[in-house]
């Protein structure tokens, strides 16, 4: 179920733009050029699916706070997936979703004017007039259902307005189990930024002991998430432990969790060097953040997508490609999404062929260019990435060539010579 394409319209400062990324993605720019609000709607459109469209909105402080410049009217998505049934033809079986959401009276309140799940391949390929429908809203709210659309969906119970469809699948469609499936999958993506380590953060603290998998956004419950996987999973363990050995050499042995109260962990790291070992509270931001990483990219059971907002920060250069090969091997069963303003980082994946997609701000607006691989993997060859970003060829490399004019001769045709114009120059003319 990864992303194939992804049209966005109206959000923050992606006016009108298409995204069709792969399976290994770097997403590089300067600052302010618009990395995060990609992942911010990919975050919007995972908690659409979950049922979550209002509160989030809201706590954006309304409808307003998210279109594009304080003047656009309404924003929305058209996102295509892989199939959610295999085998299928990713390009004939693709699913896709689209949204529109509406702003009410220029206020903070919205409308979702238009939804749709289904098949669009028909429609475009010219086989049909119509997308196959599973189910479609119409701009005055309307639920429709069927390969045409034709009549209104029964339900059992009036959807809630202010929520998609597809969060509440389970009611609109019953009898069908690809949108459950594709909303089961859109919840599980894994949008992390704003991870914080500081001195009295989550992460340093005791957590109460549960089981769980799941890891928040911000990584405000990693100590239960690694108590889960580091004691239940022998492959994530090797994958940790490997992680930090080559982060910090033989010195690292392994994590411990301490006992820090009834039903309460603390998570700890034992150095050889060391007696005891070194609770969160007193390990480096970059010791933390390193953990983060490793434990979000060697997750055994990841989400269909995992973006994370500029990884490298915190982090020593050292520990920067052994990020980008746990990255690169989780992009064998997962959609991995990486932010990037750091040539050091970039370099790291210099020999690991990324999907490289330039954000650039210009017109008030974002605009994503994608590297030709091909053309990329050629300068690879020579440069690092990190350098082609720092010197400014990406932007190079990204930006549409101008066409040439098949017909220049005929349209200069009547323009006179270098010499007739040099000498109509010297004759004053």
């Amino acid at each position: 179920m990864a992303i194939q394409q992804l049209q966005i319209q109206g959000f923050r400062s992606l006016q009108d733009t298409t995204w069709q990324p792969g399976r290994l993605n770097l997403l590089v720019g300067p600052n302010g050029s618009g990395k995060s609000n990609l992942l911010r709607c990919l975050e919007l459109i995972s908690h659409a699916a979950e049922g979550n469209l209002e509160y989030v909105v809201a706590a954006n402080g309304g409808i307003l706070s998210l279109l594009w410049d304080h003047e656009a009217k309404s924003l929305g998505w058209t996102l295509r997936i892989d199939p959610v049934h295999r085998p299928s033809d990713l390009i004939k079986h693709a699913i896709t979703y689209q949204v529109q959401l509406t702003q009410l009276r220029r206020g903070s309140g919205y409308d979702i004017k238009q939804e749709s799940l289904g098949n669009w391949y028909p429609c475009e390929s010219g086989q049909e007039p119509n997308p196959y429908f599973i189910f479609q809203r119409d701009s005055k709210g309307h639920v429709l259902s069927g390969k045409r659309a034709m009549g209104p969906m029964p339900l059992a119970d009036e959807p809630e307005p202010n929520e998609t469809l597809l969060s509440q699948c389970a009611i609109v469609v019953p009898g069908n189990n690809t949108a459950p499936l594709v909303r089961r999958g859109m919840r599980k993506w894994q949008i992390h930024y704003d991870v914080h380590t500081w001195r009295n953060s989550p992460m340093r603290k005791p957590a109460t002991t549960q089981f769980t998998k799941t890891l928040a956004a911000d990584g405000s419950n990693l100590v239960t998430v690694l108590h889960t996987l580091y004691t239940g999973n022998r492959e994530f363990r090797d994958l940790i432990d490997e992680g930090m050995k080559a982060g910090f050499g033989d010195e690292y042995k392994e994590l411990v969790f301490q006992p820090a109260a009834a039903q309460q962990i603390q998570l700890a790291v034992q150095w050889k060097s060391s007696s005891q070992p070194h609770a969160g509270a007193d390990l480096s931001d970059g010791t933390l953040r390193f953990l983060f990483l490793l434990t979000v990219l060697a997750h055994p059971e990841p989400g269909a997508v995992v973006a994370i907002d500029e990884p490298e920060v915190g982090l020593h250069p050292s520990m920067l490609p052994i990020i980008a090969e746990y990255a690169s091997a989780a992009s064998e069963k997962t959609q991995v999404v990486l932010t990037s303003h750091s040539p050091e980082f970039m370099d790291a994946f210099s020999d690991l062929s990324p999907h490289v997609t330039l954000c650039h701000w210009e017109d008030g607006k974002t605009n994503l260019y994608a590297l030709d691989e091909q053309t990329l993997t050629q300068w690879l060859q020579q440069y690092r990435l990190g350098h082609l970003f720092a010197r400014g060829d990406l932007e190079l490399l990204a930006m549409p060539e101008v066409e040439s004019l098949d017909d220049a001769d005929k349209r200069f045709a009547g323009l006179p010579s270098e010499d007739e114009a040099m000498a109509d120059l010297e004759d004053g003319g």
